[in-house]
């Protein structure tokens, strides 16, 4: 996981392992990676796999940042973009039709 700052936004970038075995020493380092007031890239391309539990950890994610700052967008990889649609969520991590995501 990393985080690096661009033109006022903060990215947080995704390992390729996001399951049950990598999700608990993940949550703290990217929960951490957070900015008060400032925008935020997702960048999930390099996820290769993804379970609920990292499901789970990104939809915590991204309600923290909505908390703190602003969800900008999200980068997915192929494996993401398909989690997300058979779970029913947006690129923007919000449900499908709700809150102006995808619809």
């Amino acid at each position: 996981m990393s985080r690096t700052r661009k033109a006022a936004a903060v990215t947080i970038t995704a390992p390729a392992d996001l399951t049950i075995a990598a999700v608990a020493e993940q949550r703290d380092a990217m929960a951490a990676m957070v900015t008060d007031g400032s925008d935020h890239v997702l960048d999930l391309g390099t996820v290769e796999e993804l379970d609920t539990a990292g499901l789970q950890l990104l939809v915590a994610l991204s309600r923290e940042i909505g908390r703190r700052g602003r969800l900008a967008s999200v980068v997915c990889s192929d494996t993401v973009a398909e989690v997300f649609a058979t779970v029913g969520l947006g690129a923007d991590l919000e449900p499908i039709g709700a809150g102006g995501g995808p619809s």
